[in-house]
């Protein structure tokens, strides 16, 4: 069916009879109930006693005199309509009247052709007719078909006046189709269309349009613009329509039809059909176990509840459910919404040693301290529960530390750790740290990330220290740049106190079985007099001082100095520890101390920080500095400088209370601030180093008067800003950083070790994959370490596959051997193994594209794993992969593995001991290459290492050798050529074309299509070992250049020409530097750039006939290889190779014997040019520069010339992708 402004797309069938009607003529009526008026079928009844229909029908076609139905296939798409007999009627009413129920079904058919078999009624709506059924009708078996040429169907719909109220689905109607105005729920009195075409190509007409709706069992079901036309006996259900406008799916089944929710898969109506036709009836019961509500639909019906709600709401009898088996299925939405952290639980780690677990974690100070530090990692160990500590300056400087650390374990206690429990930090989770850890076989224990409760006794000692730190900075009112001093005393002091983790035990008896010793502690912070030695005898003999705890690598106290700043050692040191000088320094209210607070939490700092509760300070104001005395005088007398200040210590000098000289001229001793050590404990743990920074600022200070009063200096205040700027900072407005990003892929990373690629699942069955396909090549077999042997270690590598428009292919794991590990002439001998050459690769596609032979690629899955190692090689046992039985046994290795310096040789000479046994054999030319001849057949097989290209003559002959390769190497054909070694290959009617999307691996690999490019490329490759700013600005033209021409590709021609053509040029002296020359050549084989090369000769030419000459040697050196291997491809040469140079006095050197004055220092191997030319098989000719096309490979051209040579070389645009290309 087809509307009348849109013509119908599909043909109609044709009829295959031939039948010829005589003109019906009248005759009485049949049904004697009728004419009683009391037949069961009314007015519907009129349709039988047509007297054009019934009577004198004779047909000349014998297969329809029988009371069965024709033979062939019949179209009610044409102007035919096919009757029965009358005197078959007249018995066939009479017994439907006997029937029951049976007005409904012949109310149902459109013609009397409703007492057959209901026949589908295509020609009625137009849908495409079906192949007629066999099997009887509901009346019993039809009689024979007749047809009537002179019936046209839009007649034969005005002669019927019953009208049906029943739908009918069709899924060949384009739209629903009513014939009356009384099934629908809305009416329209306008038309979309004035009619609408029928299966025979005929219209009628359209009266109205309208919508209609039916219940289903949970929601209406609506029939959108539903086309009146009052010709149409059954109306028709458009199902493309209605799943359309419903949003449901229709299934149809022997029995009936089902709608369906899209969505939620739940049946809205069910009908079933005992006829040929699928109408829509009373909706039938639905099974109960489709009714049923399983217990996960109420839970998501009251909003997702917990188990126990749900199981009181079904104990109650509220709702009802299904009682579901116990399933383990998870609620998505529930993890999503309702997500908590699983609870923890205490850990039950038992050791009976020191340093069997060292626990550890850095934190970060807000603050730098006076000395420069802003982190500090502990080392804290289970068993002791002592404590080291080490301030840090940077992150990194972790490792260093712990190497140092290490080291004094292994010395002071003759021990090794164990096992190391840390957060997932950078600094802990990197190579340096796990390649240490596997080599001295520490166990590495990290915490999940976002997880601190996992490194739960680090957290809680950082806590612990901090508290120290603040009670300690509070007592000697110290401010807070002063947190390392503070933090080496409260280390000290934790060490010396019992802990309830060991049962308030004592950590320093614990470590080193001794009872501590308390006898030298001191309040920290209080004043203090170290003694010092006075330059003369009315000099001071001491200082006062802060006490700021004890040094590490001196049996003594560290004391600030007030006055010069300074920190000085000594033994002698009197206390006041009822005093504290900063306490007087210091205003009234204490410095604070909340950055030794732990982080508040994500929803707590977002309220902190939020500017609607951060109260914005007066602008233009500068905070109040404390003021900090110093002493009115020096030792000597002299005025002090007033501009130190206590609070940020300019140097890490010290003085030294031992020393003899003058107090103006103390003997200064670099100490580092390492972790106090007890007094009686020579082997205490050293600590990282405490060198104290110059101030960066100067806080308002006192000094004094000469009537003895003091009085405060304030440092200049900075003027006030004059602009009308407001930042956000004057406003005391303070947002969060926000780390948004673009990158939407769901790609996972690369992992940065096998441990954390197996918590993915993608890296984890990549891994798997690889691990299974060893196993299954017996690749290895595991055996007791033997010893005095040399073992290799293996690691897994990680890459992404992408599809050549660059797409995600799949996730890639390889274990490899470090080759690295291997001893020549131990577990590796040769390691040498060839590989294609570009030029080879040219040459194959362009004779296969010119005869226009099936191209394949083939890649063989682990291809190192197929060669057969021929000595003894070792290797540990894949990471994470260990045998659990075994786990100290290693891999005997009984086939070649990626990474072994021996692999590429192993595998190359197992596939060429394949190939030679199938029957092909090597190439001279190229040793990658290999060739197949059988009869006329041809076959060639290039390959890289697990890449290969196969093309042959015929498609018979690549599928047979494609079968032959499955069967000896575990390979994939990845069908016709499209990417290989990085190149795209997009095959067209006109040729092929090779292009690269991407670098792959550098500049260099872009000329393998890209022949424009390479004597630029080739020039700042000169400069690579020392490369300058100039050189950096031409790799970005290159850049830049290739960026704007990434639709260019190299074209290989489809083409008969077999000639073999050379251009050469010259630049002489063009190195302004070396005055090398550069030669460059070009070779084409008919139309197709084969060949090419832009390289700086290795000596200086005296002349530019020498060096023009010198690159003529190098391209016929390259055309003769070239002739070579297409005589070896079965595509010899008939004619001489031609070489364009368009220098003179080159042409006649090759064709001189003769040696000049000016020609005989020229290397005698560069004169078998004269030999080729003698020979016939090259003729060098001359070319205008205008056309010397190698000009591109020597020197830089102006742009229109650069062009017309670049389309030269068949570099360009790609044609546009249409339809119906090859």
């Amino acid at each position: 069916m087809a509307h009348e402004n849109n013509p119908p797309t599909s043909a109609t069938h044709k009829d295959n009879t031939n039948v010829q009607y005589k003109k019906p003529q009248s005759l009485p009526l049949l049904c004697n109930h009728f004419n009683n008026g009391t037949c069961k079928f009314g007015d519907r009844c009129k349709f039988l006693h047509d007297h054009r229909n019934r009577a004198g029908l004779q047909s000349k076609n014998p297969n329809v005199r029988n009371f069965g139905r024709p033979s062939g296939n019949n179209s009610f798409g044409q102007n035919n309509i096919c009757w029965n007999p009358p005197g078959y009627y007249h018995t066939r009413i009479n017994q439907l009247h006997r029937q029951p129920n049976s007005s409904n079904r012949l109310g149902h058919q459109p013609n009397p052709q409703a007492f057959n078999s209901q026949l589908p009624q295509q020609a009625v709506y137009g849908a495409q007719y079906q192949q007629q059924v066999q099997s009887p009708g509901l009346l019993g078996p039809a009689p024979a078909l007749y047809q009537s040429q002179a019936t046209s169907l839009p007649s034969a719909f005005s002669t019927m006046t019953v009208q049906d109220l029943t739908w009918n689905m069709d899924t060949g109607a384009s739209s629903h189709l009513n014939s009356s105005t009384s099934n629908l729920s809305t009416i329209f009195n306008k038309r979309l269309f004035p009619s609408v075409h029928v299966g025979d190509g005929n219209s009628i007409p359209l009266t109205n349009t309208g919508h209609s709706i039916i219940p289903s069992l949970h929601r209406p079901l609506h029939f959108h613009n539903v086309l009146v036309t009052p010709n149409i006996i059954k109306n028709l259900i458009s199902v493309r329509q209605f799943t359309r406008d419903n949003n449901c799916t229709i299934e149809f089944d022997a029995y009936g039809f089902s709608v369906k929710d899209f969505l939620t898969r739940h049946i809205l109506l069910r009908c079933d059909s005992s006829g040929d036709l699928y109408p829509i009836t009373k909706p039938s019961a639905i099974p109960t176990a489709f009714l049923s509500t399983s217990s996960s639909t109420w839970h998501q019906r009251l909003g997702h509840p917990g188990d126990d709600v749900l199981r009181s709401l079904v104990s109650r009898k509220f709702i009802s459910c299904n009682k579901d088996k116990k399933s383990t299925h998870v609620c998505h939405a529930c993890q999503l919404g309702k997500h908590v952290k699983l609870p923890f639980y205490r850990s039950n780690s038992i050791v009976e040693n020191c340093f069997d677990i060292i626990h550890s974690d850095i934190w970060t100070s807000p603050i730098v301290s006076s000395s420069g530090f802003k982190y500090y990692v502990l080392f804290l160990d289970h068993f002791s529960h002592y404590l080291w500590i080490y301030p840090l300056r940077h992150k990194s400087d972790m490792f260093d530390k712990f190497l140092h650390f290490r080291s004094y374990v292994k010395n002071q206690f003759k021990s090794e750790i164990k096992s190391f429990q840390c957060d997932h930090g950078g600094e802990f989770d990197n190579n340096r740290l796990h390649t240490l850890f596997a080599n001295n076989g520490i166990q590495l224990r990290f915490s999940c990330p976002k997880t601190s409760q996992q490194n739960g006794k680090a957290e809680r000692m950082i806590r612990t220290i901090n508290n120290v730190i603040r009670t300690l900075l509070f007592q000697a009112h110290l401010p807070p740049t002063f947190w390392v001093e503070a933090l080496h005393t409260a280390t000290y002091l934790l060490n010396l106190l019992p802990s309830t983790a060991i049962n308030n035990e004592i950590p320093f008896t614990r470590l080193f079985q001794k009872e501590p010793d308390y006898s030298r502690l001191r309040i920290f912070g209080c004043l203090c007099y170290p003694h010092l030695q006075s330059p003369h005898k009315l000099a001071p003999r001491a200082t006062p001082c802060i006490f700021l705890g004890f040094p590490a690598y001196h049996r003594g106290f560290r004391c600030l100095d007030l006055e010069t700043n300074k920190i000085i050692l000594s033994r002698h040191v009197t206390f006041d520890e009822t005093q504290f000088p900063y306490r007087s320094m210091t205003p009234s209210s204490p410095p604070s101390y909340m950055f030794l607070d732990p982080p508040p939490s994500p929803l707590l700092k977002h309220i902190i920080i939020d500017p609607a509760n951060t109260p914005t300070p007066p602008q233009h104001e500068t905070p109040q500095q404390p003021p900090v005395p110093t002493t009115p005088s020096g030792h000597n007398g002299q005025p002090t400088n007033t501009s130190l200040t206590p609070q940020y210590p300019t140097n890490t000098n010290t003085y030294s209370a031992q020393t003899t000289q003058p107090s103006n001229q103390h003997h200064q001793q670099q100490t580092n601030s390492p972790l106090p050590a007890p007094q009686q404990q020579p082997n205490n743990p050293p600590t990282a180093t405490q060198n104290q920074s110059s101030p960066t600022q100067q806080p308002p200070t006192h000094t004094t008067n000469p009537d003895g009063s003091t009085q405060s200096t304030q440092p200049p205040t900075e003027p006030p800003r004059t602009h009308r700027m407001i930042t956000r900072s004057q406003s005391g407005i303070v947002k969060p950083i926000e780390r948004l990003t673009l990158h939407t892929s769901s790609i996972s990373p690369l992992p940065k070790s096998p441990f954390l690629a197996l918590q993915n699942p993608h890296w984890n069955n990549a891994m798997h994959d690889e691990y299974n396909a060893l196993v299954k090549n017996g690749t290895w077999i595991l055996v007791p370490r033997p010893s005095g042997v040399n073992l290799v270690r293996s690691m897994w590598l990680f890459k992404h596959k992408f599809h050549a428009d660059g797409t995600l292919s799949r996730y890639k794991a390889r274990l490899v051997a470090n080759g690295s590990s291997q001893q020549l002439g131990i577990d590796c001998d040769e390691t040498f193994s060839p590989v294609v050459k570009p030029a080879t690769i040219r040459t194959v596609l362009s004779l296969a594209v010119s005869r226009k032979w099936p191209i394949h690629q083939l890649d063989v899955k682990n291809a190192f794993l197929n060669g057969d190692l021929s000595e003894t090689v070792y290797m540990y046992q894949p990471p994470g992969f260990v045998d659990s039985r075994y786990p100290h046994h290693v891999c005997l290795l009984q086939k070649s593995l990626y990474g072994l310096k021996q692999a590429p040789r192993a595998w190359f000479q197992r596939f060429v001991g394949y190939a030679t046994r199938v029957g092909f054999y090597h190439s001279r030319c190229d040793s990658s290459l290999f060739i197949l001849r059988q009869g006329s057949q041809v076959a060639y097989l290039l390959i890289y290492v697990d890449d290969i290209i196969l093309t042959a003559s015929s498609t018979a002959l690549l599928q047979q050798i494609i079968a032959s390769l499955h069967s000896e190497f575990d390979m994939i054909d990845l069908g016709l050529l499209n990417y290989f070694l990085g190149i795209s290959a997009t095959r067209h009617s006109i040729g092929l074309f090779l292009s690269q999307r991407n670098l792959a691996g550098g500049l260099q690999y872009l000329t393998f299509t890209r022949p424009d490019i390479s004597y630029a490329v080739q020039q700042i490759c000169l400069y690579m070992h020392d490369p300058r700013e100039p050189h950096l600005a031409a790799l970005k033209r290159i850049l830049r250049y290739v960026r704007g021409t990434l639709d260019f590709v190299l074209h290989l021609y489809s083409s008969s020409t077999t000639s073999l053509v050379g251009y050469t040029d010259a630049d002489w002296a063009g190195c302004p530097s070396t005055r090398w020359s550069t030669s460059g050549y070009c070779v084409f084989l008919g139309n197709n750039l084969l060949s090419w090369s832009s390289k700086r000769q290795h000596t200086i030419s005296r002349s530019s006939a020498e060096a023009e000459y010198r690159g003529v040697a190098n391209v016929v050196a390259e055309t003769a290889w070239l002739r070579n291997l297409l005589r070896e491809l079965h595509s010899p040469l008939s004619t001489a190779t031609l070489v364009y140079c368009d220098n003179v006095s080159a042409i006649y050197l090759s064709a001189n014997p003769v040696q000049h004055q000016r020609t005989k220092h020229i290397e005698i191997d560069i004169h078998f040019v004269r030999d080729m030319v003698t020979a016939g098989q090259v003729r060098v000719l001359h070319v205008p520069s205008r056309y010397q096309y190698a000009d591109i490979f020597t020197k830089g051209l102006p742009s229109a010339l650069f062009e017309d040579f670049r389309s030269s070389l068949s570099v360009r645009l790609a044609p546009a992708p249409t339809a119906g290309e090859y």
